[in-house]
C-alpha cells in the first residue's frame, strides 16, 4: 500500500500564497465569533512584523535624537564653563549613538577644551568637510594657537574671521603675538579686538598685555613718556569697564600690586575687593597690602580674620596667603596651613612653607622638607 503524498507544501511562497487565499474567502458559513477569530489570525502575520518594524525605527530614530540632545546640551554648558555637567553629558550621548556625527564633534569639543593637542587633526578633518559652527570654529582655533604651530594657528583664525567672529579672531591674533613676546602688536590685536564688540574676557587679556608691557616702565614715574602715561590711563579704563563682571577681581589682582595708579584710586578699589572676603577673590590679599600701606588696617588682624577663610581654599590660594603671611611676619600660621605633603607637590607651597619654618626656627621640620 503506498503512501499518499500530501499536496501541503512549507515553502515560503506556498504559504503565502495560502495566506492569500484565505485572507480573501469570506466565511459566511461560521458563526460570528468564529469568524472574527479568524480574521484576527489572519491579521497576525501584518499586525506583529509591523509594529515591531516601526517599534524598532521608532526607537532608533528616538536614541539618535536624544543622544543629539545630549551632545549639543553638553557643548552648551562647557562652553558656559559648567565642565562637569558637559562631560557627562556627552559621555552619555557617546554610549547611546558613538558614530553619531554630532555627538562625535562634541566629544572632539570637550576633549579639545581640556587643551588635548591631539584633537587639532580631527578639528582641521571637520574644517575641511566644512562643518564647523562658529562655537567649534572658535575652539579649533584656540586650540590651534595654544598647541599647534604657526601656520596652523593662522588658518584656523582665519576659518574662524570668515565665520563671522572678527572679535574673536582678533584675540587670538593678540594671543599669538604674545606668545612670541610681541606684545606691541598684541595690544593692537587686542584693541582691535574689543572695538569690535569684544567680550569681557577679551578687555582682561588687553589689561594683561598692557600690564606686561608697561608695568616696568610705569614703576619709574620721573622717567615716564606720553605713551606711558597714555597706557595708565587705558589701564585704569579697562579696569573700570571691568567693574561689576566675573572678571573684575582679576583685573583688581592684575593691577594693584603692579601698577602705580593714583593712591586714592587703588583705595576704592581696594574697598571693592574688601566687599568679597573669600579665598577665591583673587584681589583680596592685594587690596589688603594697599590698606595696610595704608595705614587702615592692621596685618596681624587681618592674618588672623584671613586665616579661616584660606583654612579650606585650594593649594594654590593657601599657598599665595601662606606666602603673605611670612611678608608679614606670620609665618606662625602656615605651618598648619600647608602639610608637609602639600608642600611637596606645589613649588609655591613649598617656598612658602620651607620660609615659614626658617623663620620659625624649626630647623628639624625644614631639615626633613630638604630630603
Amino acid at each position: 500500500m503506498t503512501r499518499q503524498r500530501s499536496s501541503f507544501s512549507w515553502r515560503p511562497d506556498s504559504l503565502a500564497r495560502r495566506w492569500w487565499s484565505e485572507f480573501r474567502r469570506k466565511r459566511t458559513d461560521l458563526p460570528w465569533f468564529k469568524r472574527i477569530r479568524r480574521r484576527f489570525l489572519l491579521w497576525l502575520p501584518i499586525v506583529v512584523p509591523a509594529i515591531l518594524i516601526l517599534g524598532g525605527l521608532s526607537a532608533y530614530v528616538g536614541v539618535g535624537l536624544r543622544a543629539r540632545y545630549l551632545a549639543s546640551e553638553g557643548m552648551r554648558s562647557v562652553s558656559n564653563d559648567a565642565f562637569e555637567r558637559g562631560y557627562r553629558q556627552i559621555m552619555v550621548a557617546q554610549s547611546l549613538r558613538p558614530g553619531d556625527p554630532v555627538v562625535h564633534r562634541a566629544w572632539v569639543y570637550v576633549r579639545s577644551r581640556t587643551g588635548e593637542a591631539s584633537m587639532l587633526p580631527e578639528w582641521e578633518a571637520l574644517a575641511a568637510d566644512g562643518q564647523l559652527t562658529p562655537l567649534e570654529a572658535k575652539e579649533y582655533a584656540r586650540l590651534a594657537v595654544t598647541t599647534g604651530t604657526e601656520a596652523k594657528s593662522t588658518e584656523a583664525i582665519g576659518l574662524l574671521e570668515s565665520l563671522g567672529e572678527p572679535a574673536y579672531a582678533s584675540g587670538l591674533r593678540a594671543a599669538l603675538n604674545a606668545q612670541r613676546g610681541d606684545y606691541s602688536n598684541a595690544i593692537a590685536q587686542a584693541r582691535a579686538a574689543v572695538a569690535g564688540g569684544g567680550d569681557d574676557a577679551l578687555r582682561l587679556d588687553l589689561l594683561r598685555y598692557l600690564c606686561i608691557r608697561y608695568g616696568s616702565s610705569l614703576k619709574r614715574p620721573r622717567l615716564l613718556n606720553e605713551e606711558d602715561e597714555q597706557a595708565l590711563a587705558e589701564i585704569m579704563e579697562v579696569t573700570e569697564s571691568l567693574r561689576g563682571t566675573e572678571f573684575h577681581s582679576q583685573a583688581l589682582a592684575r593691577v594693584l600690586p603692579d601698577i602705580p595708579v593714583p593712591r586714592s584710586t587703588a583705595w576704592t578699589w581696594a574697598q571693592e575687593a574688601f566687599q568679597d572676603r573669600t579665598a577665591e577673590n583673587l584681589a583680596l590679599l592685594p587690596a589688603a597690602d594697599i590698606a595696610i600701606e595704608s595705614g587702615v588696617q592692621d596685618p596681624s588682624v587681618l592674618a588672623d580674620e584671613f586665616e579661616p577663610v584660606f583654612a579650606r581654599a585650594t593649594l594654590e590660594r593657601r599657598a599665595a596667603f601662606a606666602t603673605w603671611l611670612n611678608r608679614y611676619r606670620r609665618s606662625d600660621l602656615v605651618p598648619a596651613l600647608l602639610s608637609p605633603e602639600e608642600a611637596v607637590s606645589d613649588p609655591m607651597a613649598f617656598s612658602a612653607r620651607a620660609e615659614a619654618l626658617f623663620n620659625l626656627g624649626q630647623w628639624p621640620a625644614l631639615e626633613e622638607m630638604s630630603t
